[in-house]
């Protein structure tokens, strides 16, 4: 690197929520949200173990996650399947607070 305009600190959730986002695009893309489920349900409860962050963060960091990815896909996916599932599972964690649901 030669040059560096800017730095930018971001939360850590960010990534987290980032990582957990992806696992709801891979289980819908494979067919196999049950396994996705549990690799980011096990990542989810390692995480706020070891940071002490606040789950109700960790939910609204993931909801924006969802719907970042929704955006992006919006234009790719055919059959939108893939954009409702992102935006269903949002709703889900802002509606419930839930951080498996």
């Amino acid at each position: 690197v030669q040059r560096v305009d800017d730095i930018t600190v971001a939360s850590p959730l960010q990534d987290v929520a980032d990582f957990l986002a992806r696992c709801v695009v891979a289980g819908t893309r494979y067919d196999r949200p049950g396994e996705w489920d549990a690799v980011a349900g096990r990542f989810r409860e390692t995480y706020l173990a070891a940071s002490h962050a606040e789950g109700e963060h960790l939910v609204a960091f993931e909801a924006a996650a969802l719907l970042r990815l929704a955006c992006e896909r919006t234009g790719r996916d055919e059959n939108h399947g893939l954009v409702r599932q992102l935006i269903e599972t949002a709703e889900a964690r802002l509606a419930t607070g839930d951080l498996n649901g």
